[in-house]
């Protein structure tokens, strides 16, 4: 499949960047890895007249911070696998990272071109949901943050305008003693899209064994990657057991809406869904009390 002819941009700046996507947003795409989008475009989904090409904006491209982790847009998969950095401050940023595709796309694809994209299955998306990062989203006008739990509308669809675009991601520190886990069954093989995924961010009274906190998210499950606050909710003031590891497994599974496709049935997500997050939320229990 051959693409269709375009207008080619290499901004130099952020600003000049926005200034392009202001002028041609309603009929442009912003460049970015362009693991998602090139294909997108060979299938004629996306039909842009205009590209603008950000993947050189160094200014865009970081990870730093203590108190608050900053993570910019441009920042790349891999850099993300193989930081050090987040091996310390946010490990489950790492481990997601290195489940997504092969080392070639994680090479050029980054963190903002995953979230964009707002496919169902999107890896990072779970992650940060349960680490409550917040987006920064820049435009002309200035720049505006939302939370990444209110970031995504349909599958393709976020609340970003024709003229706006991510450009970094605010993620708070966790409480000492806060475990983080990442689970994800993919399609075809190790390196394919998530059929379910599931990440589970906990903290346990050692003493007691009572959950603190709990916070879930699930990817593949719904038509957006979603939030599970009403499971999380039942979990806090609890002990983990089988019981409450069943109820909240089919709890999960009435916040979701799965569906039948080419990757998995209706039924077989919900089944992978229960079993992964029981998995995860033992696993994380024993961790916790550790």
């Amino acid at each position: 499949m051959k693409l269709r002819k375009f207008k080619y941009y290499e901004p130099q700046g952020l600003e000049e960047a926005l200034s392009l996507l202001d002028r041609f947003g309603h009929v442009a795409a912003i460049l970015a890895g362009g693991t998602d989008l090139v294909p997108l475009m060979k299938q004629k989904t996306v039909q842009a007249k205009h590209l603008i090409n950000i993947k050189h904006l160094t200014e865009l491209d970081f990870i730093r911070g203590d108190s608050m982790l900053e993570i910019g847009a441009l920042t790349t998969i891999r850099g993300i696998e193989k930081s050090d950095f987040l091996q310390k401050k946010c490990p489950l940023l790492r481990d997601t990272a290195g489940r997504i595709g092969y080392v070639q796309i994680r090479n050029v694809g980054t963190i903002g071109g995953n979230i964009c994209n707002a496919s169902p299955a999107a890896d990072f998306a779970p992650a940060l949901m349960v680490l409550d990062a917040t987006v920064e989203i820049a435009s002309v006008d200035g720049k505006k943050s939302a939370s990444i739990n209110s970031f995504f509308l349909n599958p393709g669809e976020t609340i970003l305008d024709k003229n706006e675009m991510i450009t970094r991601f605010w993620i708070p520190r966790t409480d000492e003693g806060t475990r983080c886990i990442f689970r994800k069954v993919p399609s075809g093989n190790s390196s394919g899209l998530a059929i379910a995924s599931v990440a589970v961010l906990s903290s346990v009274d050692k003493v007691s064994g009572v959950v603190r906190e709990a916070r879930i998210a699930v990817g593949s499950m719904a038509p957006t990657p979603i939030r599970c606050f009403k499971t999380e909710k039942l979990l806090v003031g609890e002990k983990i057991s089988d019981e409450i590891l069943n109820i909240a497994s089919q709890k999960i599974v009435e916040e979701t809406k799965p569906i039948s496709d080419i990757r998995g049935s209706r039924e077989y997500r919900i089944h992978l869904i229960k079993v992964m997050t029981k998995d995860a939320l033992m696993d994380i229990y024993w961790r916790n009390l550790s």
